[in-house]
């Protein structure tokens, strides 16, 4: 019979900030706006027109990219084997990390833009330290705010991920790690 997993924290974020929605938004309607004029009116939209195929093909790009920006999320779920993120859509399934993989995990405020070169899913390589370059894998999956849990594994590698919700993650995270390391 197969056990169930209880699972102890669960958030899936979205993107919160107005602006960056306002921005889009008018983005799109920008090029659909060219769009109308070029190709329904005859008007040349801007001062160096693209040609009629190209400007619709743009249009298209510009609208399914903000639509993937504006509609991803960050799913974030925690039980008793260990930590489970995805970053729809730009992963499918959920990255897992077991806690016996984990050297050290805990609950922290960051700055996603200095420390990782802002927000979504990004990949830090190289580090500079003591006018010294390291070679270190960081990942960080965050979709806005500043508090994540930041996990250690034992190969060295750093994981932050976003929360919205650090203090139920502190208290699941008080009751799986230390039971998954015993």
């Amino acid at each position: 019979m197969a056990r169930v997993q209880l699972i102890e924290f669960n958030e899936r974020q979205y993107q919160k900030s107005w602006w960056k929605w306002l921005l889009m938004i008018g983005l799109d309607l920008m090029f659909i706006v060219g769009v109308i004029m070029q190709v329904g009116y005859g008007r040349a939209f801007g001062d160096n027109p693209m040609s009629n195929t190209m400007l619709i093909i743009v249009t298209l790009f510009v609208i399914i990219f903000s639509s993937v920006l504006l509609l991803s999320y960050l799913q974030t779920y925690i039980n008793d084997e260990g930590v489970y993120v995805m970053y729809f859509p730009f992963h499918l399934k959920y990255k897992f990390f077991s806690w016996e993989s984990i050297e050290s995990a805990k609950v922290r405020r960051y700055n996603p833009l200095i420390e990782f070169g802002g927000w979504g899913v990004k990949r830090n390589r190289l580090r500079f330290r003591n006018f010294r370059v390291q070679v270190k894998s960081n990942i960080c999956y965050t979709v806005s705010g500043n508090n994540g849990l930041e996990l250690i594994l034992k190969d060295g590698t750093k994981i932050m991920i976003g929360t919205h919700s650090p203090n139920s993650l502190e208290e699941a995270l008080n009751k799986l790690y230390k039971k998954g390391k015993s």
